[in-house]
C-alpha cells in the first residue's frame, strides 16, 4: 500500500496542472500511463477495437465509422507520442543543420524546415540513409487505419528477434521503413499512429517514416481521418489536427537507402520527371536535400505498368504520373539507382512486383516459384502493402532487404 501511494504521489508530480485536475476528476490513472510494453498495447486493440470490413463504399469516408466509446487512448497519452516526436524532430542535430542540407533556388528558405508555415508541402525534401552491406531493412507498405495488421507485423518481428517488446530494435544493423499512407478508409488511423510514432521515439536513428500522398490535410478532409479525430476527440481536435500537420511536414517525402556506389529509392509513390537525386547521392557531405515543389506530385502519386517502351504520361488519378519500364530502366540507370521500394498501388495484394511481359502489377508468388525472396536486381520495382481491414487484402504482408545480396525476403501473415 504504502509502495503505492509513493508511485501515485511521484505521477502527479509529474504530470501538468491540467492533467491532474482530470485526474483529481475521477479519470482513470491507466489515462496517464504509456504503453511502454508492446504486448500490453497489442492487447488492449485487439480486446477493444473490432476488426473487420470498413473499406469506404462512397470511397468518402469510413464505413462504418468509428464510434466515440471505440478509442484505447486518452487525450494525453496520444499528445505526449506526438510532442515527443515533434520536438525530438526540432532538436534533431542532422535535421536542424544546414550544412546537411542541398538547398533550392526557392526565396524564403533560410531554414530547411519551418512549421510556422501552414501552407500544405511546405517543407518538402528528401534524405539519404547511409547502409553497410551487413544492414537490413525492414518495408511495411500502406497500413490506412488498419491497426491490427500492422501489429501483426510487428509481432512478427518480435518473434523472429528483431523488435522486443519494449518497441526497440534488438540489433544495430536493423532498420525500418513505413512507406506512408498511414491514414484515411480504415478506423484505426490514431491508433495507428500512436504504434509508429512509439516505434519512432525509440528508434530514432533506426526506424524512418515517410510521407505518403494521404498524409495531407484536404485528403484527410475526404477519406476519414478528420472524421476519426472529431469523433473520438471533440474537445481536442483542433490541436490535434494542428499537430498532425505538423508531423507530416517533418516526414521525408523520399528515402535514399545508399550503400557504397549503389542505391534504392524508397518512397510512397514514384518518379517525378522534374527531379533527379544525383545531387544527394553523389554528395558525401549531404543528406537532405530541399525539394522544389513541383516535384512533389511524382514522389506521392505516380504509378508504373510493365510496359516496354521509354514513356511517362500523366496519371489517370489526376496526379502525378505513370511510368513505363522502359522509362523506369533508364531513370534507374541514369541515377545509378539499383530499384524502387515503394507503397500507393494498394490493392489485392501485400506485395507486387512486374515483368518485362506485365502491364500491370502482379502477385508476387506468381512470378517468383519456390522463394520467398525477390531480387530486387531482377524486379526493380516492389510494392508492398498491408492495409488488410480497410483494402480487403488477404493477408498482411511486409518485406525484410539484404543489403549485401539487394534480394527482400516477404513475409505473409494470415490469420
Amino acid at each position: 500500500m504504502k509502495k503505492t501511494i509513493i508511485s501515485l504521489i511521484s505521477l502527479i508530480l509529474l504530470i501538468p496542472t491540467t492533467d491532474y485536475n482530470a485526474l483529481t476528476q475521477g479519470t482513470q490513472l491507466q489515462e496517464f500511463l504509456p504503453y511502454d510494453r508492446f504486448s500490453s498495447w497489442k492487447q488492449i486493440c485487439f480486446d477493444n477495437l473490432p476488426e473487420g470490413d470498413s473499406h469506404a463504399k462512397t470511397k468518402l469516408k469510413t464505413n462504418p465509422k468509428p464510434k466515440p466509446n471505440e478509442k484505447v487512448l486518452s487525450p494525453y497519452q496520444l499528445k505526449k507520442e506526438i510532442t515527443k516526436f515533434i520536438t525530438k524532430s526540432k532538436t534533431d542535430k542532422a535535421l536542424t543543420s544546414k550544412d546537411l542540407w542541398i538547398q533550392t533556388n526557392e526565396k524564403n528558405n533560410n531554414k530547411p524546415i519551418n512549421l510556422k508555415n501552414k501552407n500544405e508541402w511546405a517543407n518538402p525534401y528528401a534524405q539519404k540513409l547511409n547502409l553497410t552491406p551487413y544492414d537490413n531493412i525492414c518495408f511495411i507498405g500502406d497500413i490506412h487505419g488498419s491497426v491490427h495488421s500492422l501489429l501483426r507485423n510487428l509481432q512478427k518481428l518480435i518473434d523472429l528477434g528483431h523488435l522486443n517488446n519494449n518497441f526497440k530494435t534488438t540489433k544495430p544493423n536493423f532498420y525500418m521503413i513505413f512507406l506512408g499512407d498511414n491514414e484515411d478508409y480504415g478506423r484505426w488511423g490514431i491508433e495507428v499512429w500512436y504504434t509508429l510514432l512509439k516505434l519512432k521515439n525509440n528508434n530514432w536513428d533506426k526506424v524512418f517514416l515517410i510521407r505518403g500522398n494521404h498524409e495531407k490535410i484536404s485528403l484527410s478532409l475526404k477519406y476519414g481521418f478528420k472524421e476519426e479525430l472529431q469523433i473520438k476527440y471533440p474537445i481536442e481536435f483542433n490541436n490535434l489536427l494542428n499537430n498532425m500537420y505538423n508531423i507530416y511536414e517533418l516526414l521525408p517525402l523520399a528515402i535514399f537507402a545508399k550503400c557504397k556506389n549503389k542505391a534504392i529509392q524508397c518512397c510512397h509513390g514514384g518518379i517525378d520527371p522534374n527531379y533527379s537525386p544525383k545531387n544527394l547521392l553523389e554528395n558525401k557531405n549531404k543528406i537532405f536535400e530541399q525539394l522544389p515543389k513541383n516535384c512533389v506530385e511524382g514522389l506521392l502519386w505516380s504509378d508504373f505498368n510493365g510496359k516496354p517502351k521509354n514513356k511517362i504520361v500523366k496519371s489517370k488519378r489526376g496526379a502525378g504520373y505513370e511510368a513505363t519500364m522502359g522509362y523506369t530502366q533508364n531513370y534507374l540507370k541514369d541515377n545509378n539507382l539499383i530499384g524502387f521500394i515503394r507503397g500507393h498501388q494498394d490493392q489485392q495484394y501485400g506485395c507486387k512486383i512486374f515483368t518485362q511481359k506485365d502491364k500491370h502489377l502482379q502477385y508476387w508468388k506468381k512470378i517468383i516459384i519456390n522463394s520467398t525472396e525477390i531480387p530486387l536486381i531482377d524486379y526493380p520495382v516492389i510494392t508492398l502493402t498491408t492495409a488488410k481491414e480497410s483494402k480487403k487484402l488477404p493477408h498482411d504482408c511486409f518485406g525484410i532487404l539484404t543489403i549485401k545480396n539487394w534480394k527482400m525476403n516477404i513475409y505473409e501473415i494470415y490469420n
